[in-house]
């Protein structure tokens, strides 16, 4: 994370510096789980249930299960990575009760188009999202101690 290594945010002391690292991972375990059980898997699901305007093999469709039960373990695991944060510091993860921006932006862009094709639009952008997150995020955890979550830093 570009702004820990910071000659001002270095002065602020190691407590600090382990605030901002378990925050910004916190944000980034909340939008992973979101990003997982409110679009992706919506997708799969609509794709293994046959729900989606686009023929699909049914090979595929059977697939498509086996992504949701993938994606659903995603956002397990962002959820309990958040929790045992929780419990070995002393930083709780604030609530996140607002839609993410890219659900809003999704909807913005289902409206710009014929309803009828609200899934084909919302299966283009949820398989194009989950591409670019998977291409920007490159974070590693660089130590992990009795007193701190991780260092997430960018390789």
């Amino acid at each position: 994370m570009p702004i820990a290594s910071h000659p001002l945010v270095q002065q602020l002391g190691p407590n600090v510096l382990e605030e901002i690292l378990t925050r910004q991972m916190y944000r980034y375990l909340h939008f992973t789980a979101k990003l997982e059980y409110l679009a992706i898997n919506h997708v799969a699901l609509g794709i293994a249930n046959g729900d989606i305007r686009v023929p699909i093999p049914e090979d595929m469709r059977f697939d498509a299960f086996r992504i949701y039960c993938d994606e659903a373990y995603h956002a397990y695991f962002s959820v309990d990575l958040i929790r045992q944060a929780e419990k070995l510091t002393n930083f709780t993860a604030p609530e996140t009760q607002v839609e993410p921006y890219f659900l809003s932006r999704l909807r913005a862009l289902q409206a710009k188009h014929d309803a009828n094709l609200a899934s084909l639009v919302e299966l283009v952008f949820t398989m194009r999202r989950s591409e670019l997150v998977k291409k920007s995020l490159s974070l590693q955890i660089v130590s992990v101690g009795t007193n701190n979550c991780g260092r997430i830093a960018n390789e």
